[in-house]
């Protein structure tokens, strides 16, 4: 997957789950996905320059929608299924273009392992 492509659909997930499937990892179409409750609602992340922003809400019916400032593609689906490896995978997609990540909850804050972009950090919001 082309680094601009990566770097489009990052924005969609956890910001950097994508980097994962250009690791060799499925796509998201590969397996059945969930959208179970914990990760339903409003995310925001945890930008490199120690600002929390880029919200996204993950919706149960697996649509994301953006913010002001910080769209999303109406395309832009989300779920998480069981990985390879055992455990639980996010993964993200816009159109054709997708990849997948582990990821772990912890209270209000979701960690995603991120790829090559290291891990990224979203806490719930109201």
């Amino acid at each position: 997957m082309p680094l601009c492509a990566l770097r489009r659909v990052r924005h969609l997930l956890f910001l950097g789950v994508v980097g994962a499937a250009a690791c060799g990892r499925a796509e998201p179409a590969q397996r059945p996905l969930e959208h179970p409750g914990e990760l339903t609602g409003r995310w925001v992340r945890l930008r490199e320059d120690g600002t929390w922003g880029d919200t996204l809400e993950y919706l149960a019916d697996g649509r994301v929608l953006g913010s002001t400032g910080h769209p999303v593609p109406a395309s832009a689906r989300w779920g998480v299924r069981d990985g390879p490896a055992g455990g639980r995978q996010f993964c993200a997609a816009d159109g054709k273009e997708g990849g997948c990540t582990t990821f772990r909850v912890e209270g209000a804050t979701m960690v995603s392992d991120g790829g090559p972009y290291g891990p990224t950090y979203f806490r719930r919001v109201p």
